[in-house]
């Protein structure tokens, strides 16, 4: 039977672990900073919550669930017992060369590409899920672990999968400020933001059928100068710059010429 145990049990340890709970598999120990937090998971999964020099002993796999800058330091302090159990780690942008092969011969990555946050569901079979492992052998447990949650899972060096984590911070963290100084505007404007979301979605639909690159619309999109240059006159500062930097990165790729003509005036 495959045995799970987990280091860390915040967002991401909670919905992974509880969701390998319910595809039949057995999450025996959970060890956490808060020793509430490793309770009430172990909890939500009839694990045992365990100190982290306990983690690993008989298990079939190891999932360090962290934050990225401390998976070194819960590494270095990890004890492994049986050189059978595969450790993993959940972060897009750290690599697999954060183990050191000697003290985890076999390892891997187990990495979803979803936002983890409490009280929001997650249907693990629209989960992306990412691995890669230090040998063949272990790369195919990793995968075979990882589609009990999920049908969409692939391999990935930790290189592509770095590239991958910028690009959804950039499509999603970078996208939410960008709403936050939308929010801003409307606020100063009197207006709720609530009025905003059906564009939001009409907006990510548009996306299902063309590249992001077709379906952009707007000023800049079109080339629209005075539009940019009203904009912009009507918006804090901080905010009019990072309108004008936006506007100016996209006249580029659809407008190069205006960009040319700007230039030469300037």
């Amino acid at each position: 039977m495959l045995t799970v145990d987990f280091i860390g049990a915040g967002n991401v340890a909670t919905r992974m672990a509880t969701g390998l709970h319910r595809s039949g598999v057995k999450v025996r120990h959970i060890a956490s900073r808060s020793t509430e937090s490793a309770r009430t998971l172990a909890g939500a999964t009839k694990a045992t919550a365990v100190p982290i020099d306990s983690i690993g002993r008989g298990a079939s796999m190891v999932i360090v669930a962290v934050n990225d800058d401390a998976i070194r330091t819960i590494l270095d302090m990890a004890q492994p017992q049986d050189n059978d159990t595969v450790w993993v780690h959940t972060s897009g942008s750290v690599g697999m060369d954060v183990f050191d092969p000697v003290k985890f011969p076999r390892h891997g990555v187990f990495y979803p590409l979803q936002t983890m946050s409490r009280g929001l569901d997650i249907d693990w079979s629209r989960v992306p899920l990412f691995t890669e492992g230090s040998s063949a052998e272990t790369e195919s447990m990793i995968t075979d672990t990882a589609r009990l949650l999920t049908p969409r899972v692939t391999h990935l060096s930790s290189d592509k999968r770095r590239q991958l984590h910028a690009a959804a911070v950039i499509g999603c963290n970078m996208a939410v400020y960008l709403w936050s100084l939308s929010e801003t505007v409307m606020r100063e404007a009197g207006l709720d933001f609530e009025m905003m979301r059906p564009l939001l979605e009409v907006t990510l639909e548009r996306t299902r059928s063309l590249p992001p690159t077709e379906a952009m619309t707007g000023p800049a999109r079109r080339g629209d100068l005075h539009t940019i240059e009203g904009h912009m006159r009507s918006l804090p500062p901080q905010i009019a710059g990072v309108y004008g930097f936006l506007s100016w990165e996209i006249l580029k790729i659809y407008h190069p010429e205006l960009t040319d003509r700007i230039y030469e005036q300037n």
